[in-house]
């Protein structure tokens, strides 16, 4: 069977039972071991070049890895996408990365789905790879001193507010 649909497989696989509760993976020790976010550059569906220095001591990041294909992302750019204006008021960035998708695919699902934030692409994946981003939807949360302090599946609004603006 050909590597690609083995490991899609598996991500939706670890995708599900991480949202059904069978397997978390919340890292509360990124918390306590305060690492700091690897940068990054990649092109946004406009072209631009977006780095992720570009917020370190200015504001606080979301990045929000996933794929047009999974049910699971397309539900938590639903609550992105409702969220979005009061994040922006808190000042907290949202960067949606998506991992391996052709150009004008992610494109039409951005138009298609009116989404009001920024949309990367990570196209071999090696952005995903440097967070150890092990299946999607994943959220990495980054402070605005750029330390990683939390990463998890799903939204959890309790925790957010906490999160970020640690």
């Amino acid at each position: 069977m050909d590597k690609y649909i083995i490991k899609t497989i598996f991500i939706a696989m670890f995708a599900f039972l991480s949202l059904m509760g069978k397997f978390s993976v919340a890292q509360d020790n990124v918390e306590k071991e305060a690492i700091f976010a690897q940068d990054f550059t990649l092109q946004d569906t406009d072209n631009y070049s977006v780095s992720l220095s570009e917020y370190k001591g200015v504001q606080p990041v979301v990045l929000f890895f996933w794929t047009s294909w999974c049910a699971y992302c397309r539900q938590e750019l639903r609550i992105l996408k409702d969220k979005y204006a009061g994040f922006s008021e808190m000042g907290i960035v949202i960067l949606a990365i998506n991992i391996g998708e052709q150009k004008w695919k992610v494109e039409h699902f951005k138009a298609k789905n009116e989404l009001n934030f920024k949309v990367l692409l990570d196209k071999q994946g090696e952005v995903a790879d440097s967070f150890g981003v092990f299946g999607v939807p994943t959220y990495i949360f980054i402070n605005k001193e750029g330390r990683v302090v939390a990463q998890e599946h799903y939204f959890s609004e309790e925790r957010f507010e906490e999160l970020v603006l640690k």
